[in-house]
C-alpha cells in the first residue's frame, strides 16, 4: 500500500489505544469523542486488527461474549454454549449508541488494566543518599536494594506492582506472582516481570538492564503519565525498526533510550562490574581515567576534575569501596604519580605531578 510509510509507529498506536480507554473510565461517550473514536479506528488496518486482537485476548478472561453481545468484531468466536450475535463491520459502530461503546470499552477497561476496580494504596517512596545504598523489602515478599543517589516510587494493586525508578540505580528481587505483573518505569521505556531479578541504571543518556534471573520484557517509547500500556503484543520482529520491544533472559542485557540496542550477552567480567555496587564495590580493569573519575563521582558529593588533559586516558585497574572515594583519590594519586588539589567549594582537581 502506498501509504504504508506514513502510518504512526506501532508501538504508538498501542499506547493510543490505552489512551483511548483510559478515557473512556467515566462509562460516558460524547459524540464527538465517538467520532474520534471511529476516526481513529478508519486510519488503518492494524487500528482496528490490534482492537480485535484486544477482544480475543478477552476471551480468556470470559467477556469476549460480553463484548460480542454490545458490539461484535469480524473475527471473533464467542464460547459455542451461548449464541452468536449478528457480526457487525469495523464499519458498522455507528449503528451503536455511545452509551454502549462506552459501557463495553470501560468493562474491558476496568478488566484488563484494573483502572477502577482495583484498591489502590498509596505510593511509597525510597531514596538513597549520594554516597548512600538502601535495601527495601515489599509485602509481596519482593525486594529492591538502591544504589547511591536513587530514587523510586512504588504503588501496589490487586492487578499491578509499579515501580518508577526517577533517578539512579535499582537491583530488584521479584516474588513470583504470574497475576501481578511486576512493572518498572524507567526513563520513557518500562521492564515488564513476573518472577525474576534484574538491575536497572537509569542515567541521563541511557537506561541498562541486567537480567541476573528468569526473563523480562522491555518496552519503550512508553507514555509514563498514562495508564499501563496493553501488553498483548508479540515481541518486535527484526524487519522492523527500531526496535520497541524485546525480551531479555538470565544472563542478558541491553541499553534504550529512544529505542531498544541489540540484546547482548556480557562478559562475566562486566557483569562482575555491573553489580559490584550491591558489595559495595567499585571494580575497574583498564578503563580511562575520565571514566572511572565519572563513575566515583557518584558516590561523591566531591566535584571531580581533570585539570591536566594528558591524563585523561590513563587507564586504571582495581577495587575500591563506594563509601571511601578519599581512598580512591588517594591511590590514584600515589599509583600514578598525580596531583590531587582541593578548594573551598567542595571540587577535586587532578593534575600530573611534576615532582613525579
Amino acid at each position: 500500500m502506498d501509504n504504508i510509510s506514513h502510518l504512526p509507529n506501532r508501538a504508538v498506536i498501542k499506547q493510543e489505544a490505552g489512551n483511548w480507554l483510559a478515557r473512556l473510565d467515566s462509562g460516558q461517550l460524547s459524540q464527538n469523542e465517538l467520532r474520534k473514536l471511529q476516526e481513529w479506528l478508519n486510519r488503518s488496518e492494524f487500528h482496528r486488527a490490534y482492537l480485535e486482537q484486544l477482544a480475543k485476548d478477552w476471551d480468556s478472561m470470559a467477556i469476549l461474549q460480553e463484548l460480542a453481545d454490545i458490539f461484535p468484531l469480524s473475527g471473533l468466536h464467542p464460547h459455542p454454549e451461548r449464541p452468536r450475535a449478528p457480526a457487525l463491520s469495523y464499519f458498522s459502530w455507528t449503528w451503536l449508541t455511545p452509551q454502549a461503546i462506552a459501557a463495553a470499552l470501560f468493562l474491558a477497561v476496568a478488566v484488563f488494566l484494573g483502572a477502577s476496580l482495583v484498591e489502590h494504596k498509596p505510593e511509597q517512596d525510597f531514596v538513597a543518599a549520594v554516597g548512600e545504598q538502601s535495601n527495601h523489602q515489599l509485602n509481596d515478599g519482593s525486594s529492591i536494594s538502591l544504589n547511591t543517589d536513587s530514587h523510586i516510587s512504588v504503588e501496589y494493586n490487586t492487578e499491578r506492582r509499579v515501580v518508577r525508578l526517577l533517578q539512579g540505580e535499582a537491583s530488584f528481587n521479584v516474588a513470583h506472582d504470574p497475576d501481578r505483573p511486576f512493572v518498572v518505569y524507567a526513563g520513557n521505556g518500562m521492564v515488564w516481570a513476573v518472577g525474576t531479578a534484574f538491575n536497572v541504571r537509569y542515567t541521563s543518556d541511557v537506561v541498562d538492564v541486567l537480567v541476573t534471573e528468569g526473563t523480562v520484557k522491555v518496552f519503550t517509547q512508553v507514555d509514563l503519565q498514562a495508564p499501563l500500556p496493553l501488553l498483548v503484543s508479540k515481541p518486535t520482529t527484526p524487519s522492523e525498526s527500531p526496535t520497541l520491544e524485546a525480551v531479555v533472559t538470565a544472563g542478558e542485557s541491553l541499553q534504550y533510550l529512544d529505542e531498544i540496542q541489540t540484546v547482548t550477552i556480557p562478559e562475566p567480567v562486566e557483569v562482575e562490574q555491573k553489580l559490584a555496587w550491591q558489595q559495595g564495590a567499585l571494580i575497574f580493569k583498564g578503563e580511562p581515567l575520565e571514566q572511572v573519575l565519572r563513575e566515583a563521582s557518584r558516590y561523591t558529593e566531591k566535584k571531580l576534575i581533570i585539570s591536566d588533559p594528558s591524563i585523561r586516558t590513563i587507564p586504571v585497574g582495581g577495587h575500591f569501596k563506594t563509601s571511601d572515594i578519599d581512598g580512591l583519590l588517594a591511590s590514584l594519586g600515589q599509583g600514578f604519580g598525580l596531583k590531587i588539589t582541593e578548594d573551598g567549594e567542595n571540587r577535586v582537581f587532578l593534575s600530573e605531578n611534576p615532582a613525579n
